[in-house]
């Protein structure tokens, strides 16, 4: 039987026709496995490929019952694989682990002999496109702010960048010796010039690298100078960065946006860099698939339907390092209200937990050109805002000047991010990004050009961060003892951890949350409430800076009592008509029951035929995975029918269907 030709990639099957037989584009080749020894590799110690400051940031953040801090994204390609792409491509620019791919530069007749290696699960297009518009909002300017008096004491001279500290309230933590001593801050940019610059040449870079020449020597630009001082430049004075106080990995992600297209791959390898070295905040200035970067023909892009967290290269790699305790700050971009309706957002900015900054001027108010949400699967963007016009940045070779463009309110917060960190050790990307939200500006009205507002650096370090999860449904007729875990760098106020209670939605009680010992572990019961009752309940608690409800929105957390009866609640927009272009499809849904979900799978037909269930992979809330049929599979006018079947935990299990 003759061997089945790896697919192409939407994309790139969409403009093959239209590519010259002799050009050199650049392509993904995604394998389908990692070799044969993919479970030996896995018992290695992680030091194999992650450092102890890297391991040490993992056990931090991942479950307790995790196996181990790596997993098989952490293994290397297989060499094999590798060698035999090489030996058949123009060049080989990167190996993504991550990702199990390779990117390399290719001719057609290239990958028509890649397509025919048995270990080639699809080969795609690197997307690329004009940066220029991007960047076209952001300029420089030597014209001094004028100058902010200080809201409060300050332990040091500012200069002129004292009003840009002050809208972010970072002078409070700056004056209790928070200013992200013991974090590791890498920055993502076009290069990086004038490094002996007076602000910069004291600070610690532990590591550089070049992922558009592959050198631990840097390309100089201007821009990566600006975004570095903007977190990180200390000159008493003349210029202070919201985390003056922390160490630097720089890497240069990019080309010049004034020359060639750029690709995405770059970033993607620059995120698995960073992790290895154990970086603990990303400030990257840059988004990839903006409305208002369009794209080098003939080549097809991103659009701004595809900014839902998980489609673009960027947004997937910065998906697993926030999950992996790397907390993503990445800038909202500079296309404005571009089109009513949609949102301009450039990944990885639509990332799940990725940490959205846009741009608002030195008195507060958003700067016109400040990209605006939300993303295409309606979560709120951006997620919030600093000084991006005339904000105070080191330039040339001793210089400063007024910089603008989310370019620069990015890297602020990205400061305020480590603060937090360095106040609060051990917490995760997603209670970094909460305590970001909750304690902005414009918290309780949040929309998509301020997202939850300017943030607040001091308020932040001090938020009250509960995690707990619902107990199961019961049948017993006593007492439900509750637990949750409080977090506060200051000290509750007396009696005010509470647990608020009721049935069905009706909340009538409420019981003072005691603390076990010296723990983080606070506990209260809930009296039973009777047979058939839906109880409902949140926690309250307040410190000095914040009070804090959780679950965070006017939901309530739940269990039932007595027999669970009722089946999971499956919500899922059907599939339509499919292209064999754009085969296979992906099956979503959102799932949820009291008693918690046993299992969610996929039972379908092609042509009245039943094939093999399969589960669907929860993620971010949402159960999806891609029909278990390849594109060879099918062919044009087949009929698939599919339902979704799932299973709760109850201690007798309800099962749905849908349809």
């Amino acid at each position: 039987m003759a061997q089945q030709l790896a697919p192409l990639g939407k994309m790139l099957s969409g403009t093959y026709g239209r590519i010259p037989d002799d050009e050199q584009f650049p392509v993904w080749v995604y394998f389908k496995d990692k070799g044969e020894n993919t479970a030996q590799e896995l018992s290695f110690s992680p030091r194999t490929f992650l450092s102890d400051r890297a391991i040490a940031r993992r056990e931090r953040v991942l479950p307790t019952d995790a196996n181990s801090v790596i997993t098989i994204e952490d293994l290397p390609l297989e060499q094999a694989y590798v060698n035999d792409v090489s030996a058949l491509v123009a060049k080989v620019r990167h190996q993504v682990k991550w990702l199990n791919a390779m990117s390399a530069t290719v001719t057609k007749e290239e990958i028509e002999q890649l397509r025919a290696l048995p270990y080639v699960k699809e080969i795609e297009l690197v997307v690329r496109f004009k940066p220029q518009r991007r960047w076209q909002q952001e300029s420089t300017s030597d014209q001094t702010p004028p100058t902010a008096s200080p809201a409060g004491p300050s332990l040091l001279n500012y200069g002129s960048s004292l009003n840009q500290n002050q809208q972010l309230n970072t002078v409070a933590l700056h004056n209790q010796g928070i200013d992200g001593t013991g974090i590791l801050i890498s920055v993502f940019d076009a290069g990086f010039s004038n490094l002996t610059h007076p602000a910069l040449s004291t600070r610690p870079i532990v590591a550089r690298y070049d992922f558009q020449t592959n050198s631990t020597t840097l390309t100089s630009h201007s821009h990566g100078q600006n975004t570095f001082s903007c977190v990180g430049g200390f000159s008493e004075g003349n210029l202070i960065g919201t985390a003056y106080g922390a160490s630097f990995a720089l890497a240069r992600t990019e080309v010049d946006p004034t020359e060639t297209p750029v690709e995405e791959d770059n970033w993607a390898r620059a995120v698995i860099w960073a992790d290895s070295l154990g970086v603990d905040v990303i400030t990257s200035s840059l988004s990839y698939g903006a409305a208002g970067a369009p794209y080098d023909p003939p080549w097809p892009g991103y659009t701004w339907q595809d900014m839902n967290g998980v489609t673009t290269i960027v947004s997937r790699a910065a998906n697993r390092a926030t999950e992996l305790g790397i907390v993503v700050v990445n800038s909202a971009g500079n296309d404005g209200d571009a089109v009513a309706g949609q949102n301009s957002l450039g990944g990885p900015a639509d990332g799940f937990d990725v940490v959205t900054v846009g741009a608002v001027s030195s008195t507060g108010t958003r700067v016109s050109f400040s990209s605006v949400g939300p993303t295409s699967d309606g979560r709120n963007k951006p997620d919030v805002m600093a000084q991006g016009s005339g904000t105070w940045a080191a330039t040339g070779a001793n210089g400063y000047g007024g910089v603008s463009g989310t370019s620069f309110s990015c890297p602020l917060t990205a400061g305020v991010a480590a603060l937090v960190l360095q106040a609060n050790p051990g917490i995760t990307p997603k209670q970094v990004a909460e305590a970001l939200r909750q304690t902005a500006s414009r918290a309780s009205t949040p929309d998509r050009y301020y997202g939850w507002g300017i943030a607040n650096a001091a308020k932040a370090a001090h938020y009250v961060w509960m995690e707990h999860s619902p107990p199961g449904n019961t049948a017993d007729t006593t007492a439900r003892p509750i637990s949750v875990r409080i977090r506060s760098r200051i000290p509750l106020a007396t009696d005010s951890a509470r647990i608020w209670y009721g049935p069905d939605g009706t909340i009538s009680a409420s019981a003072v949350l005691v603390r076990q010992g010296t723990t983080d572990i606070y506990r209260a019961q809930i009296p039973y409430l009777g047979n058939g009752v839906n109880v409902t309940y949140y926690f309250r608690a307040k410190n000095d800076s914040n009070t804090v409800r959780a679950p965070l929105d006017t939901t309530f957390f739940s269990y039932q009592v007595g027999p669970d009866q009722t089946g999971p609640t499956i919500t899922h927009a059907q599939l339509g008509n499919q292209s064999i272009a754009s085969w296979p499809p992906k099956i979503s849904a959102q799932v949820t029951d009291l008693s918690g979900i046993q299992t969610v799978r996929v039972e379908y037909q092609k042509n009245g035929i039943s094939q093999t269930p399969f589960n669907l992979i929860l993620s971010n809330g949402i159960y999806s995975d891609t029909l278990h049929l390849g594109r060879t599979q099918v062919a044009a006018n087949d009929s698939i029918a599919y339902r979704i079947v799932a299973t709760d935990s109850a201690r007798t299990p309800n099962t749905t269907t849908y349809p």
